[in-house]
């Protein structure tokens, strides 16, 4: 299959000519020369209407390998105009796991009907056990339609038991083992299974020290014991220790890329965005933090009008305020930023975290150092302050630095001490603060020098 970069990109083009010519047959080939995740690429640059058209021109199974490869947040715009048979079908060849998903996406009604039109089959038994567990649980996440191998049964019995079911076993690299009630009793990896010695118990060969979670479990703490142990696939049973279906590792990816999102709202100060909801639910999820800059600003203006005498006896102070609440916020922001980061995998050793504090503040020192230098001579030397004007502003430059990484390295800290996100301490909650003190921190210098010094 062609996937150098130049048929890919005039495969949009392609496939919107074919769509206007009506060339179903064509398309078909055309598609048919590509992997689904390039094509799938491909259609997200095309419009809903025409994607929804190539949905229903191509097979079902090339259907639903697209939907898979199209990220979830386009799913409700996407397929809920499609005609509902075609939909059905596309939900029937999903895996479980991946069907339970799409149907969380879409309205309870549409859900509802295309539940229901799966009629009494085994697909509609593992849709509505995964339906049934919390949203980002480990219940939700799993796949059921598993093939898990019997204790009782020999090397030579499991071995044409996994042939019998190939297309259960396609992406999987351990074998789970139960016993005679469905609990899980082990584990054994598909190369020693088919190493092992000729009508070997499976009990004799496997692995009875098997990680495994809970079916309630929080999605976050199922990828931190799969990042903990280096787990591929992880099995989820219920209180009773039985086998109910299986974690891969292509589900924690997309919870890990969920949380990487979730967090960059956060410290965008965005709170949890949802592609459905209107303009005026989007600005009632982001307003209480941009209220809270909003008072962070007014305060920094009342902060400059306090000092408005200071300001008027040395006018240049005006032009470098923006310089210094500039460096302060972003400086905050930074350190910040790579301390939550760290704060990912949970709390830090302790020795960790000072010998992290230690290092931004010294690399702060020398921040400060050359950005208060290069502002000051630039007072001096471009607008021929007074020589004490510069050095002022080049002080008040560096302790702004300085404080600013201060909080920067304390409210992630102690936001996680109050088990409150560490992330919301970020990005414009830092920064409000930041431009405040920066300013009584500038102002304050310079009004002791203008009674003092000058």
């Amino acid at each position: 299959m062609p996937t150098d970069k130049l048929n890919l990109d005039f495969l949009p083009k392609h496939v919107t000519h074919l769509l206007e010519q009506e060339k179903k047959a064509e398309l078909q080939a055309l598609l048919a020369q590509f992997r689904s995740e390039d094509v799938a690429e491909a259609l997200l640059e095309l419009d809903y209407a025409e994607i929804r058209t190539v949905l229903t021109w191509v097979d079902v199974e090339l259907a639903s390998e697209l939907v898979t490869h199209i990220d979830s947040d386009y799913w409700y715009e996407l397929l809920t105009p499609m005609d509902e048979p075609r939909l059905v079908e596309i939900v029937r060849e999903l895996p479980s796991d991946e069907a339970a998903d799409l149907l969380n996406e879409l309205d309870d009604d549409l859900a509802e009907k295309i539940l229901a039109a799966q009629g009494n089959s085994e697909s509609y038994q593992n849709l509505a056990t995964l339906l049934q567990y919390p949203e980002e649980t480990a219940g939700a996440m799993m796949n059921p339609d598993i093939v898990y191998v019997p204790e009782s049964l020999n090397t030579d019995q499991a071995l044409s038991m996994i042939r019998q079911n190939i297309e259960s076993f396609k992406d999987i690299n351990y074998i789970y083992i139960t016993d005679a009630r469905r609990r899980l009793t082990g584990v054994l990896p598909l190369p020693a299974l088919i190493a092992a010695p000729t009508q070997s118990l499976i009990e004799e060969v496997m692995t009875r020290d098997v990680i495994a979670v809970d079916v309630m479990m929080d999605e976050d703490d199922v990828v931190d014991i799969v990042r903990k142990y280096e787990l591929m696939t992880v099995p989820v049973v219920d209180a009773q220790q039985r086998l109910l279906g299986i974690i891969t590792i292509d589900d924690i990816l997309d919870v890990i890329e969920e949380q990487a999102d979730e967090e960059a709202y956060k410290m965008a100060a965005l709170g949890e965005l949802d592609n459905q909801a209107s303009a005026f639910q989007a600005a009632l999820t982001r307003i209480p933090w941009l209220l809270i800059c909003l008072g962070g600003s007014v305060s920094a203006g009342t902060i400059i009008h306090l000092f408005k005498h200071t300001l008027e006896e040395a006018i240049v102070l005006a032009s470098f305020m923006p310089a210094v609440m500039g460096m302060a916020g972003n400086t905050g922001v930074q350190t910040s930023t790579l301390l939550i980061r760290n704060m990912g995998g949970g709390p830090l050793p302790r020795n960790f975290l000072w010998r992290m504090v230690l290092r931004e503040f010294r690399t702060a020192f020398v921040i400060g150092l050359l950005c208060g230098a290069i502002a000051s001579s630039v007072a001096i030397y471009f607008f021929h302050s007074n020589p004490l004007i510069g050095v002022v502003i080049g002080l008040s430059l560096f302790l702004s630095i300085l404080f600013s990484t201060f909080l920067g390295t304390s409210l992630p800290y102690l936001f996680q001490k109050f088990e409150i996100d560490p992330a919301v301490a970020s990005g414009p909650f830092v920064t409000t603060i930041n431009d405040s003190t920066a300013l009584i921190i500038y102002l304050g210098i310079a009004s002791m020098a203008l009674r003092y010094l000058l």
